[in-house]
């Protein structure tokens, strides 16, 4: 359990970090899209990592899917590594009592809050899913039958990048 604690404090530390490098690499008028494509990182990974590694922990044992998932880890450490252009730019980091004033405003708490339900919900349905609802013959694929899991992870590249286009069609 603490390593699922430890492994989910780099996580958001890696999406964190991710949207502000993101920013920092295209011009004004693109950084809404660039958060928007880094995000969807997430949903690319959920859409073809839960059943590739539904798959591979089933031909293979569990703990092969944990080693595909370091070894691609390991990879995308390399490709960011020189990928991502070094940058002399450095602000100073703010005092912390200024960042956390900064969270304890209103909108922030409510978009923490509105995060962690969102995330809550959609946990709940990853432990209710049942074998026979996602399964094809004796081998489960992982693969999600339900159209309405397709459409909503498929619609972040069907609506417009920018938050006008967002909040316009939500």
């Amino acid at each position: 359990m603490a390593a699922r604690v430890l492994t989910s404090l780099a996580h958001g530390t890696f999406f964190g970090v991710g949207a502000v490098v993101a920013t920092g690499l295209v011009a004004l008028q693109r950084k809404a899209s660039a958060i928007a494509t880094m995000f969807t990182g997430l949903t690319v990974a959920t859409l073809l990592g839960m059943p590739a590694g539904a798959w591979l922990g089933l031909q293979f044992g569990w703990r092969a899917t944990f080693w595909a998932v370091a070894a691609i880890g390991l990879l995308a450490t390399v490709v960011i590594a020189a990928l991502v252009p070094a940058s002399d730019d450095v602000t100073p980091a703010p005092p912390l009592r200024a960042e956390l004033h900064a969270v304890s405003r209103t909108p922030v708490l409510l978009g923490l809050a509105t995060t962690v339900l969102g995330y809550a919900g959609v946990f709940t349905v990853y432990t209710y899913i049942r074998r026979r609802r996602w399964c094809w013959g004796s081998a489960c694929s992982g693969w999600p039958r339900s159209p309405r899991w397709l459409r909503c992870n498929c619609e972040c590249w069907a609506r417009p990048a920018t938050p006008d286009g967002i909040w316009r069609r939500a």
